[in-house]
């Protein structure tokens, strides 16, 4: 089998070959071994993608390219300040003297902007071509299509920080609630007006909305707000033939109900160290493909390759294989290279037939 033949059988609802892999690579050593280079300013690029091409079946829809000036700053749209590291970078907090002024930033321009216009347009055809620019030099990878639009939830809450979102929460729930009705409001027109690639048979929606001990927002907001915008664009992307994946870190079981309800497909990563076991995940939802599974957090960086073999293959069993395993969020730079060829080359000796 193909890597997409391997992953639309599992979309399909049958066993492949053997397990499709799922992650995204950020680990110096793990590219260069797999793409077969070094990483440089003027390689870094291709050689990302050939590395996840060589290395996996399926992945998210963009690549992070590694910082080649870790601790570089510059300045965004916003006035914020935002710091890179090498596989990742920081941007500090918007700044607003009471919860009114937030209110005006945010919402102020919402009303007129609810319809389809071209802004939304241009947007949805820079955001197609780009993808559609890395599919083509991507191979016989499957990536997730991410709907271009406002602000995410959890982008709300990282912009501001948890302290004063927190506030808002409290004081001023109604443009929170608007600003997320916004976002599922133009990401279902974008599915209306824009074309998703055929080669694209997974729509992802992310929201990072739990810590490692519970969710960060309150569960009767998700429920009244966030849930039933994604149903929506959930509905609408089955119509068109897709499946939906739904990424957050962090412990889900108070809402992975309401969630699955709404359409979730594929769930992604299933962090095992926040409780999220994927074989009791398994047992309750027998249809949702799980992607990822495999702790990042201290196994993958620490552990023995065995000790990583055998939870690959325990995860795969207790799921009866609907699965595509991966790290539980992504390979970073503590992973050694030996440990994450145990987890893939236990994958690749895994058959189903």
């Amino acid at each position: 089998m193909t890597s997409r033949q391997r992953v639309q059988a599992l979309l399909n609802g049958k066993l492949p070959d053997r397990p499709p892999l799922y992650d995204v690579i950020r680990n110096d050593a793990i590219i260069e071994h797999f793409g077969k280079a070094g990483l440089d300013p003027e390689t870094a690029a291709q050689t990302t993608i050939d590395a996840h091409s060589a290395a996996l079946d399926a992945t998210k829809g963009f690549y992070r390219l590694p910082e080649f000036e870790p601790g570089r700053t510059e300045i965004n749209a916003e006035g914020c300040r935002v710091v890179y590291q090498r596989w990742t970078s920081w941007t500090e907090h918007e700044v607003y003297a009471s919860a009114s002024e937030y209110v005006e930033a945010k919402t102020k321009n919402l009303p007129e902007r609810r319809d389809w216009n071209e802004i939304d347009e241009t947007l949805a055809v820079s955001s197609n071509n780009k993808w559609l620019e890395l599919e083509r030099k991507s191979g016989d990878l499957t990536r997730d299509y991410g709907l271009a639009g406002p602000p995410r939830l959890d982008e709300m809450f990282s912009a501001v920080g948890l302290e004063a979102f927190s506030y808002y929460m409290a004081d001023c729930p109604d443009a929170i609630r608007r600003q997320v009705e916004f976002r599922f409001e133009k990401l279902l027109r974008a599915l209306e007006h824009v074309s998703v690639p055929q080669s694209a048979p997974v729509i992802s929606e992310a929201c990072d909305m739990a810590f490692k001990t519970g969710l960060i927002f309150p569960p009767s907001f998700l429920r009244e707000v966030f849930i039933p915008g994604y149903a929506k664009i959930s509905a609408k992307a089955h119509e068109l033939g897709k499946k939906m994946l739904f990424h957050s870190d962090g412990n889900l079981s108070e809402i992975l109900d309401d969630l699955v309800d709404a359409g979730i497909d594929l769930l992604h990563p299933v962090e095992p160290l926040a409780g999220m076991d994927p074989g009791e995940i398994h047992r309750r939802y027998p249809h949702l493909i799980l992607c990822g599974t495999i702790d990042v957090s201290q196994l993958l960086p620490y552990g023995t390759p065995d000790q990583i073999s055998d939870q690959v293959t325990r995860n795969i069993e207790e799921t009866e294989g609907n699965i595509m395993i991966g790290s539980s969020t992504e390979i970073n730079n503590e992973v050694p290279l030996r440990n994450y060829l145990a987890l893939h080359e236990t994958v690749l000796n895994y058959s189903y037939t």
